[in-house]
């Protein structure tokens, strides 16, 4: 059975690791919290889809900690590691259930009055809920656009969101201040270069601050790794594993390995130059490495930077 109430667990022990060493802390100076468990939705290339299916009849999937608990929480770790200058909330949805988020919204900053990040689904948000994350410090959201192409975003990674409510969400965290990393897949069962660069259009459209492109990674047991054996898509009868950022272990005749590098390594350049000019045609005619090479010339030296945090100015 599921247990309802979380606040009954003790803080995790951070001292189970170095903490102050590990990349988060090294890196970015932030704290990880988790304010909740479980996802409403079923993605096929989420292992949510499976967990809902294991805990049916066995409880309330998505639960939350108390307001109060994760405020006692953040001051706790805070006072272990004063480096700690913002706090990053891992929950799938942050914001899901609006009665929480309005509570949190009032005492958060009162209590803590720190920035945080955290994960949003364009799903069932509303205007009253950006504007809450943003009055209680959040400054910036991660938003599962995955695919440009709505068809193949609901058939074949069962999300059913559709493009118009992606940028309506997105137009709201820049009304609010938020910045918007958009989180993209490329190189997905069957997908063709049309499908990339209809990813690449839409990117362009929501404009966002941030930007994450990643190549599809069937993990075991979920749906779509299901899909891709029944398929015979995997490369190989034993399956490789790789990781999702450095190359794919299916099998595509529609896209060539080639193609799915050349947007891999370029997708954040390629997104900002769309949102000036149309470049499909530019790229079939130079070729994918003549292409690449003069893409890379637009690339600043500091576009890193941009994924650090730059905490708040104060008023």
């Amino acid at each position: 059975p599921l247990e309802q109430n979380l606040d009954k667990y003790p803080f995790p022990d951070w001292e189970l690791f170095d903490y102050e060493n590990l990349y988060d802390m090294k890196t970015h100076k932030r704290g990880i919290l988790m304010a909740s468990r479980g996802c409403p939705f079923r993605c096929s290339f989420c292992s949510n889809d499976r967990y809902i299916e294991m805990y049916r009849s066995k409880g309330k999937f998505v639960r939350l900690n108390s307001v109060d608990y994760i405020i006692r929480e953040a001051k706790a770790m805070k006072a272990r590691y004063p480096a700690i200058r913002y706090f990053q909330f891992n929950d799938d949805i942050l914001g899901y259930n609006l009665a929480w988020l309005k509570e949190f919204s009032q005492k958060w900053p009162k209590q803590v009055g720190m920035d945080y990040y955290g994960n949003l689904s364009a799903n069932g948000m509303s205007d009253q809920t950006i504007k809450l994350l943003a009055e209680s410090g959040c400054r910036r959201l991660q938003i599962g656009v995955e695919t440009g192409n709505e068809a193949r975003r609901k058939e074949i990674l069962k999300k059913f969101i559709l493009n118009k409510t992606i940028k309506k969400v997105v137009d709201q965290c820049h009304k609010y201040g938020i910045a918007v990393n958009c989180l993209n897949i490329i190189g997905l069962p069957f997908e063709t270069e049309k499908n990339i660069l209809e990813t690449v259009h839409f990117n362009a459209k929501l404009r966002p601050q941030l930007l994450q492109c990643t190549i599809y990674y069937p993990f075991p047991h979920t749906r779509l790794y299901d899909y891709c054996l029944e398929h015979k898509l995997f490369k190989s009868e034993k399956v490789v594993r790789t990781d999702f950022l450095s190359n794919s272990n299916l099998i595509n005749t529609r896209l060539s390995t080639k193609a799915l590098y050349f947007y891999r390594d370029n997708f954040k350049t390629l997104v900002k130059l769309y949102q000036y000019i149309n470049l499909d045609w530019p790229i079939k005619l130079l070729g994918y490495d003549l292409a690449g090479g003069i893409i890379r010339l637009f690339r600043t030296r500091n576009e890193l930077n941009k994924w650090l945090y730059r905490p708040r100015e104060e008023s």
